[in-house]
């Protein structure tokens, strides 16, 4: 009966233990969530990569009894790491070419009519509630003139209290990469539209 008793709390544990894990949800099939204007025939060049700058120091501030203690956490750059990078990049194309703003995606920078480079200059995860922060530079070439934006989008943005509170690591990648796609695509766009004039 004793041996009976531990078997059945260590698969109980080990059942409680396998919930706690969180499994990655690609982000290599996201969908635009506007509606694209512009349509053209032209060919462009698609690259999300990284600079590379390393961490950023994050300090929370932790509630303990009646005080605030400031509590600090390093992100290594692993936040928005080379595989959420590489699906983020295989979405970008693959919206590109649904909506009809370019006609193929994959081409090669030296043959293509426009150029689309992504650089995540950093990410940022906070710990209170689960928030990944990117800033991201997109830069357009082979139009009129080159363009270039910075853009700092959080995962939270929009979020109700409830929301940021349900929201798990996997899932913050995830909408931190929808809400990155939603505002580029309106420039890339813009962009599109002047240079096929």
């Amino acid at each position: 009966m004793n041996i009976t008793y531990r078997f059945a709390t260590a698969v109980a544990i080990a059942f409680t233990l396998s919930a706690c894990t969180i499994a990655r949800i690609p982000v290599d099939n996201l969908n635009y969530q506007g509606t694209a204007t512009v349509k053209s025939t032209k060919t462009a060049s698609v690259t999300v990569c990284s600079s590379g700058i390393g961490s950023r120091q994050q300090t929370t501030m932790m509630p303990v009894g009646g005080i605030q203690i400031p509590t600090t956490r390093k992100s290594a750059g692993e936040a928005f790491d080379a595989q959420d990078q590489q699906e983020f990049e295989r979405s970008l194309k693959k919206e590109m070419v649904r909506l009809g703003i370019f006609r193929s995606a994959n081409a090669e920078a030296s043959a293509a009519d426009i150029g689309v480079l992504v650089n995540i200059n950093y990410s940022t995860l906070k710990t209170d509630f689960v928030e990944y922060t990117l800033n991201l530079t997109l830069t357009l070439t082979g139009g009129k003139a080159p363009f270039q934006k910075t853009y700092v989008v959080s995962s939270l943005e929009g979020d109700t209290l409830w929301q940021k509170m349900d929201t798990n690591g996997a899932q913050a990648i995830v909408k931190v990469s929808q809400k990155t796609l939603d505002k580029m695509v309106p420039d890339i766009e813009s962009y599109v539209r002047d240079a096929v004039r």
